[in-house]
């Protein structure tokens, strides 16, 4: 029961909306049904500590039906009931975010009703929250086409005839939302294909493509379709002059963006960065770190005011490979207070320890790591893997063996990390212990006999497939053979 799906997302709520929803289920209005009613006060008193004990059926069936016969079927129906009621406040929530169409809304009953006065009301202070609206981004050009279809109803209500200019911008934002939006969707296919290296199979001659890219000038104004027509441009290219244009105008018209659609559009340029990275094209570190750096000054890069943690992660390592050591150790410690505070100490000290050990200071790689317990697994895995890599590059090999030992058994023991996770660290560690066992030998051993071991480590190497840290790991066995 601990892992229905009323459960688990109530799980995902904050303690305010767990109270609103609360309040929600305790209104008439929406819901007349007490044992409803009694099972939403139980998981409220519980929220967030949903655990296997407190969430047994039978239990939750006591709370709400008291000492009787436990009967599953019963307790299902009511949690059906409250899981409706759950999807009803949702829709709620979304809904009180979007005020526009309250106005909307209510003038299409109040002209129902013939309340003509009253909707014309609606509607006069509709047009001015969208005038104050900063943004012209999808959302503004939707919200404006829905003012017009609102209109519209209104004059057709009446029995009138919508005036001729009123209804040719009617036309003319029909026009820029469905291309708007059909350039949003063809710039998230193709940066879907490149990301999973899908052959690009876009449409260009869709009409809706055609039209934009035939009849530019009539879009000049629109900054929704200069903007992504820009970022579709160095998607389907992938040039990096398009790239620059699609920078240019991302900058130009920054502040007509919301926040969440501002951070998508700079997240379509840090793609870019990294796909020249990958290529071997060594400016675009700089590039990537100058876009991050932006980022970070707008805040753009928070969501909900907390820096995701692979963010702070990548800010690092690029800082890291520019050799801004300064600026990257002011930001690790400016930042830490940013990440979201359950995983804040664990990203914290992993990340300044795969610093030190980037920039060489390998002590200090190791006073980090043996004094911090990882309680997040996918940070205890690469903390060990760093742990191996800093033994390694000290010649601690007695250390290295046993770690890489324990660390056997613990992969034999821990069940939340994927098969293929555990097979890519079991091979780092197996063919690390084995890469400093034959260094060992070095001087105690004919060059014959340690080649034939290089010969079959750089094989199984080859052959192993899955390797965390391949690239290091390479580059290591190479330093053996030349030595």
């Amino acid at each position: 029961m601990e892992n229905s799906f009323l459960i688990s997302i109530l799980t995902s709520l904050t303690r305010k909306e767990m109270t609103y929803f609360r309040e929600f289920v305790s209104s008439p209005y929406y819901n007349k049904r007490e044992d409803v009613r009694s099972l939403t006060d139980y998981l409220s008193n519980l929220y967030p500590n949903f655990n296997e004990k407190t969430c047994q059926p039978e239990i939750i069936f006591e709370a709400v039906f008291g000492k009787t016969k436990y009967e599953k079927k019963k307790l299902s129906l009511i949690f059906t009931y409250t899981m409706r009621l759950l999807e009803k406040f949702m829709a709620t929530e979304i809904f009180k975010e979007e005020e526009y169409k309250h106005k909307i809304y209510s003038n299409k009953f109040l002209c129902k009703r013939k309340q003509f006065k009253h909707g014309k009301k609606q509607m006069t202070q509709l047009k001015e929250l969208l005038n104050k609206n900063p943004f012209r981004d999808l959302d503004y050009y939707k919200s404006r086409l829905n003012e017009a279809q609102a209109h519209d109803f209104a004059t057709t209500s009446q029995g009138t005839v919508l005036p001729i200019s009123l209804f040719t911008e009617k036309q003319k934002l029909l026009d820029i939302s469905y291309l708007s939006e059909k350039l949003e969707n063809a710039c998230q296919q193709l940066a879907r294909d490149r990301v999973l290296k899908r052959e690009i199979s876009f449409d260009l001659n869709h009409f809706g493509i055609k039209e934009i890219f035939s009849n530019a000038d009539i879009y000049e104004d629109v900054p929704s379709i200069r903007v992504y027509q820009s970022i579709f441009k160095m998607l389907n290219k992938w040039s990096e002059e398009d790239y620059f244009q699609a920078k240019k105008l991302i900058q130009e018209y920054d502040a007509q963006f919301s926040f969440t659609e501002k951070r998508n559009l700079y997240t379509y340029l840090l793609n870019f960065c990294t796909g020249q990275i990958n290529k071997g094209i060594k400016d675009f570190w700089a590039e990537i770190f100058n876009l991050y750096k932006i980022l970070l000054a707008k805040e753009t890069i928070l969501e909900d005011g907390y820096l995701a943690e692979w963010f702070y992660k990548n800010i690092i390592t690029v800082g890291t490979r520019l050799d801004e050591r300064a600026w990257v150790e002011n930001f690790m410690e400016e930042y830490k207070d940013k990440l979201h505070p359950d995983r804040a100490e664990n990203a914290y000290s992993f990340n300044k320890a795969s610093y030190f050990y980037n920039i060489g200071e390998h002590e200090k790689v190791l006073g980090l790591l043996l004094q911090v317990e990882y309680t997040d697994p996918r940070y205890s895995v690469g903390a060990k893997a760093l742990l191996l890599q800093t033994y390694f590059d000290l010649e601690e090999d007695e250390a290295l063996y046993s770690l890489a030992d324990s660390f056997r058994l613990f992969l034999r023991r821990n069940n939340l990390l994927w098969e293929s996770r555990k097979l890519g660290y079991a091979n780092l560690f197996r063919l690390t212990k084995r890469a400093a066992k034959i260094r060992a030998k070095k001087g105690f051993v004919s060059k014959s006999v340690l080649q034939k071991d290089l010969e079959k480590l750089n094989k199984d190497y080859e052959s192993a497939g899955n390797i965390y840290y391949k690239n290091w790991l390479g580059k290591k066995i190479a330093q053996i053979a030349s030595n």
